[in-house]
């Protein structure tokens, strides 16, 4: 029976770190483009008689070949001309410029070297298009009328500015909160040292493969499909993997150090409450889900999660006060002496 020994964790002194707040605010610029969005949203589309020009929303039919081979065929396909689809190459979408309605035309392009699409990266495409119809689009003048068009129940267009306001600052509060988190890990992290066996990255990295072949099993690819496609195999795709396999170690290992010096506890009622939260509504799936999250494998996973995000809060609350730092002496875990890595 192997039994794998805990890596050992050195924590500098993490008390002393202390990061300042940005301060957040929200400008005029931001909200205009908000409703410029909105604008866009509502617009209307208008048949019109005449060459298509940049911007003008282009029903038409798409044929393409590589090698005489067809491999995309688009009927009623709708795009906006001068823009380029993620299906086509670069300069699609100009071709289209100055045509009328009615005419067909043929072109070749060559897709990028590291076009998404492993089949097509770097080949010549030759096109024929079609163009059914061309309409231009109308946009509502920004005014009490438009407001009280946008869903949200506004009744004028200073509510609606304002509630912009108010979105726009708490999405951009949130993503400052976010980045305050990731520094503040950062510097913990960048204090400490950290001894990760290859076995457990190899461990993670074995993990990660898994995750990423039940994705692509839940849209009814595999694997090996995925590997043809992108042009790797799976040796290589692992030896990708490893360097965030190391990085997610890291983080664990040191929030969990973090929590064993702040005497980080988690009850059973904690896990609990936290199985209910992703169990959702009553039925079936929620009794599955109390079941797993609440014994053995599902119960420690849970535990873990729910320790380590409120170590990450106890380190965000000590780098935003205002105290003076307290002086620790640097806090080491247990394990072997394979391998340290500096963090």
């Amino acid at each position: 029976m192997v039994v794998q020994v805990r890596p050992k964790v050195q924590l500098g002194n993490y008390r002393s770190i202390r990061l300042e707040r940005p301060v957040i605010a929200v400008t005029d610029e931001e909200i205009a483009q908000r409703l410029e969005e909105l604008r866009k949203r509502y617009a209307t589309l208008e048949p019109v008689d005449r060459p298509v020009e940049a911007g003008d929303r282009v029903m038409a039919d798409i044929t393409g070949w590589v090698n005489d081979e067809e491999f995309i065929r688009r009927e009623a396909y709708e795009l906006t001309a001068g823009d380029d689809p993620a299906i086509f190459p670069p300069g699609f979408g100009r071709q289209l410029i100055g045509r009328a309605k009615g005419e067909t035309l043929e072109f070749t392009l060559v897709y990028p070297k590291d076009f998404q699409v492993g089949q097509l990266a770097g080949k010549e495409a030759r096109f024929q298009v079609t163009v059914n119809d061309v309409k231009v689009e109308r946009l509502p003048e920004l005014d009490d009328e438009f407001a009280r068009t946008v869903e949200g129940d506004f009744e004028t267009l200073g509510q609606l500015r304002e509630h912009i306001r108010s979105d726009l600052l708490r999405q951009k509060e949130e993503q400052a909160e976010d980045e305050y988190r990731r520094q503040v890990l950062e510097a913990v992290i960048a204090g400490a040292s950290v001894e990760i066996p290859p076995v457990m990255v190899d461990q993670q990295v074995e993990r990660m493969v898994e995750d990423l072949a039940d994705r692509l099993a839940q849209m009814r690819l595999n694997l090996v499909q995925y590997l043809r496609g992108t042009g790797r195999t799976e040796e290589q795709l692992r030896e990708e993997f490893r360097p965030q396999a190391r990085r997610i170690l890291l983080e664990q290992l040191v929030l969990d150090a973090v929590a064993e010096a702040e005497g980080i506890e988690v009850s059973d009622d904690d896990v609990r409450a936290e199985a209910e939260s992703i169990g959702g509504p009553a039925g079936a799936a929620r009794d599955q889900v109390m079941e797993f999250f609440t014994q053995g494998a599902g119960r420690d996973h849970l535990t873990n999660i729910i320790r380590r995000r409120r170590a990450l809060e106890r380190l965000v609350e000590i780098a935003a006060s205002p105290e003076p730092p307290a002086e620790t002496e640097p806090t080491e875990g247990s394990g072997d002496d394979e391998g340290t890595l500096p963090a």
